[in-house]
């Protein structure tokens, strides 16, 4: 899986940031936005690395295509993959598995990252529960060691593919008891259009589509993150923007079904016996 150069020593990074990328709308959109932003604050001892599925092997400009598949059923597949090509290639402390509508503070990540310094497999991210059966870290930002991924290699074998990646990692975990460090993760709504943002989370979460925004305004919530914590006075930009952008909003579809539809869809469940509830979780388990 692996195509490592072996005439050449490893080069080692104190922190590596993982991106999941995708040919997919918008995800070409937010990491042009990325790489102007966050990215470029990493210095020397980081590299942000962009992973794909393809057709062949390539590594080029951060960009990591691997034999895998795109799919959304395949993430867990192209992750490992990933970790694999990590490890062969390169000597690490940290890595943050991220996506490409996450803003990361590089700030805070480094500082967090090293107040919590182990020798022990370190597991973080935002606490979310699967069916009250374990917790796993939200696949917006997964924290781990480079313990934590030598682990995940070891045990890839016991990897669910029939869920989603996070949770396949949380269920992992939890089966070879390496427990969850809740960190959380801020989900970036219109509040930030005010110009304010709390300055203390290692992450924040942009896929705007959660508040009711069209996709294609992800990029423009990540790069406005991005100005104010950086101090840059963008106060006139953001009165455009909340203009335009509730006006936007108020026009997408999806804003309807996140402000009607979900509330028909948990009245109506809310109606099923709790016990047929559990007897559905147990079987799909």
């Amino acid at each position: 899986m692996s195509f490592k150069n072996k005439n050449k020593p490893k080069k080692h990074f104190k922190f590596i940031f993982l991106i999941l990328s995708s040919e997919k709308y918008p995800s070409s959109l937010n990491e042009k936005t990325q790489h102007k932003t966050w990215v470029s604050d990493l210095g020397s001892d980081s590299i942000a690395i962009f992973y794909k599925g393809g057709k062949s092997h390539n590594f080029e400009k951060n960009y990591l295509t691997l034999e895998v598949g795109d799919s959304l059923k395949d993430i867990g597949y192209k992750t490992i993959a990933a970790f694999d090509w990590l490890v062969e290639n390169f000597s690490f402390d940290y890595l943050v598995r991220s996506n490409s509508s996450t803003y990361i503070n590089v700030k805070e990540m480094k500082k967090y990252l090293f107040s919590n310094k182990s020798s022990k497999p370190f597991y973080s991210g935002r606490k979310t529960s699967y069916e009250n059966l374990f917790n796993y870290a939200h696949g917006s930002c997964i924290i781990l060691n480079n313990f934590s991924v030598l682990k995940i290699l070891e045990n890839q074998n016991n990897w669910d593919h029939n869920l989603i990646d996070d949770a396949a990692l949380g269920k992992l975990f939890h089966s070879i008891k390496i427990d969850l460090v809740n960190k959380e993760v801020k989900h970036v709504d219109s509040e930030i259009l005010t110009g304010h943002i709390e300055r203390i989370h290692v992450a924040y979460r942009c896929k705007m589509e959660l508040s009711g925004y069209p996709r294609f305004l992800d990029k423009y919530f990540i790069e406005a993150t991005h100005n104010i914590l950086s101090d840059k006075n963008i106060n006139r930009k953001l009165r455009y923007y909340r203009i335009i952008f509730n006006l936007i909003k108020k026009i997408n579809l999806k804003y309807f079904y996140i402000t009607y539809y979900r509330k028909i869809y948990y009245k109506l469940t809310s109606m099923i016996p709790s016990t047929l509830k559990e007897f559905f979780k147990k079987i799909n388990y």
